[in-house]
C-alpha cells in the first residue's frame, strides 16, 4: 500500500551564481517532496508525465531512490524542461524551454492518471500556481480518503477574491508557504492582523500550516 503521493517531474537546466551548471538534473516538486516523504515513509509514489525515450532512466532513478514508479506515465511529448537560474541573494529565475502546449499537456493533473493503488494513500501534495489553482482536480482529490496538502510556486501576483480563496482552502487540509507567498494571497501584515486571513479563520477556512516562516 502506498502511504503517500506527489506529482510532476521537470528536468531543470540549473545555473549558479558562480556561473558553473548542472544540465538535465530531474526536478520539480515531484521528486523534491517524494524524496522528503520517503523521509517518513517507505511506500511513496509519484505521478508524472515524461517523454517515453527518458521514461526507462527516470523510472530508474525512482526505482534506485525507494519512490514507487507505477504512477510514472510515457509519453511522445517531451518531458517538461526549465532553466532555473539563481542570483547570489538567492532568487530564482524560472525559463521554460518548452511550449506552453507541452507545459499544459505534461502537467495536467487527472484523476485517470493515477494508478488504482494510490487512491488508498494517506496523504496527497500538490503545487499550484495561486493565480490558476486547479480547483477542479483538488476536488477531485477529495474523493480519496487522504489528507490533500498543497504548496505555492510562487507568490499571487494579485490576491484572489474570498470567494475563490474559499473555494481552493476548503478542499485542502494543509497549505505550506513563506511568508511572500502567504502575505500574497491572505494580505499583508501577519496571520492575526490580516483581516482577509481573520475572515478566514472566523470561518475554519485556513488550515494553513506556516512551516517555513512564522506571521505571528
Amino acid at each position: 500500500m502506498i502511504d503517500f503521493v506527489t506529482f510532476g517531474i521537470v528536468t531543470d537546466d540549473i545555473v549558479f551564481p558562480d556561473g558553473r551548471t548542472a544540465m538535465g538534473v530531474l526536478g520539480g516538486g515531484g521528486p523534491q517532496t517524494a524524496l522528503g516523504m520517503r523521509m517518513c515513509s517507505s511506500a511513496v509514489g509519484l505521478v508524472a508525465s515524461v517523454n517515453d525515450k527518458e521514461y526507462p532512466a527516470i523510472k530508474s532513478w525512482l526505482n534506485d531512490s525507494g519512490i514507487d514508479s507505477a504512477g510514472l506515465r510515457p509519453s511522445s511529448m517531451p518531458t517538461p524542461r526549465a532553466w532555473q537560474i539563481f542570483e547570489a541573494n538567492g532568487r530564482r529565475t524560472q525559463l521554460w524551454r518548452v511550449t506552453e502546449s507541452v507545459i499544459a499537456g505534461m502537467l495536467e493533473k487527472s484523476l485517470e492518471k493515477i494508478p488504482d493503488e494510490y487512491g488508498y494513500a494517506r496523504g496527497y501534495h500538490l503545487g499550484i500556481h495561486p493565480d490558476e489553482p486547479d480547483v477542479q482536480f483538488i476536488e477531485d482529490l477529495r474523493k480519496f480518503s487522504g489528507l490533500v496538502s498543497l504548496e505555492l510556486f510562487k507568490p499571487a501576483s494579485r490576491p484572489p477574491t474570498l470567494r475563490k480563496l474559499r473555494a481552493l482552502l476548503t478542499q485542502v487540509d494543509i497549505v505550506s508557504t513563506n511568508l511572500l507567498e502567504a502575505q500574497s494571497i491572505v494580505g499583508p501584515g501577519s496571520l492575526k492582523t490580516s483581516s482577509f486571513a481573520c475572515l478566514l479563520l472566523e470561518h475554519h477556512w485556513s488550515p494553513f500550516d506556516w512551516v517555513r516562516q512564522d506571521l505571528s
